[in-house]
């Protein structure tokens, strides 16, 4: 027998013998990645809030395009895993963010973003869904925002892939892992101040002084309240004992309207019902007035000191 080399070793080897494993080298070598931008088109690539305030659920939509004659099954999900988005990253998934944008980009996709789809209420932070030949569906991007009293710029980036049903993976696919959206909101808290506030030296609260004089056994007491912020205010209001006072009350309080608009840097009032009963005694009372504002977790409270003098 003749004696075998080692190169003749590691070509048999590494050389296909078969027909089959020829044509399935041929077959590997000629498969191309799918171009995602061929398949899927997005409507924007930057989506901004703007400025909303604390605890505040706010939706934008966006829309996703099937370009093809065949249905395809996408997935839509949040970058979870940078700590922050360089610019060569976000280029990289095609995006073209603001010019206002400094980077390193923060990420902050923690239980502040969520995905909606049109058919459902359900908050979701990733979904697969079935995109039919030339479908458009939109996808609402919900912010929950935090109850924070700052302010603070929230971000992230959304994944948009190609997803094979079979083997729950997502598709490779060239120039990009998947399509991207860069979403940005900015926190904003409320600026409302009420300009009769004092300081109470002995208590070392703020409070409103308000006098009802001896024949007032019916007054409309009026609370000015001005909102300093950029953005226009709707406050709920209510009137509640202050904390610890359970003693009868000298009067009956309510508040003349139950909400109250205000435009940025402008004033209004709250008007407040007041009627006087026959309590025998004290001649103050501590109320407090409530503001909330409207679709958010805000709210604001004022000590209202009443001095009533004797009939």
């Amino acid at each position: 027998m003749d004696e075998i080399s080692s190169n003749q070793v590691v070509e048999s080897r590494t050389n296909p013998k078969t027909s089959d494993d020829i044509e399935e080298s041929k077959e590997l070598k000629t498969k191309k990645e799918p171009d995602i931008r061929a398949i899927l088109k997005i409507d924007k690539d930057y989506i901004d809030f703007n400025k909303c305030f604390p605890g505040k659920l706010v939706k934008q939509d966006f829309y996703i395009t099937n370009l093809t004659n065949t249905k395809h099954a996408v997935f839509l999900s949040f970058d979870i895993t940078s700590h922050q988005f360089t610019e060569e990253q976000i280029k990289a998934h095609l995006i073209t963010s603001a010019t206002s944008i400094t980077y390193p980009i923060p990420n902050s996709t923690q239980s502040y973003w969520h995905f909606m789809l049109p058919t459902s209420k359900s908050l979701e932070k990733s979904l697969v869904f079935i995109l039919h030949p030339h479908g458009v569906i939109p996808i609402g991007l919900i912010a929950n925002l935090p109850c924070i009293n700052y302010t603070k710029k929230l971000y992230s980036l959304l994944r948009v892939s190609l997803f094979e049903m079979d083997t729950m993976k997502v598709i490779k696919c060239s120039h990009a892992l998947s399509l991207g959206i860069l979403s940005e909101v900015e926190i904003e808290t409320p600026k409302l101040k009420c300009i009769k506030e004092l300081l109470d030296v002995g208590s070392n609260l703020k409070v409103i002084p308000v006098v009802v004089k001896r024949k007032e056994n019916v007054k409309n007491v009026a609370i000015p309240l001005r909102n300093e912020g950029n953005q226009s205010l709707e406050l709920v209001l209510g009137m509640v004992n202050f904390p610890g006072k359970n003693e009868e009350p000298l009067a009956n309080y309510k508040c003349q309207k139950d909400n109250v608009k205000l435009q940025p840097n402008s004033s209004s009032y709250a008007i407040i019902n007041l009627t006087r009963r026959e309590v025998k005694g004290r001649r103050k009372e501590q109320k407090v007035l409530i503001a909330k504002v409207k679709n958010t977790s805000m709210i604001y409270s004022f000590i209202l000191d009443f001095y009533f003098l004797p009939k």
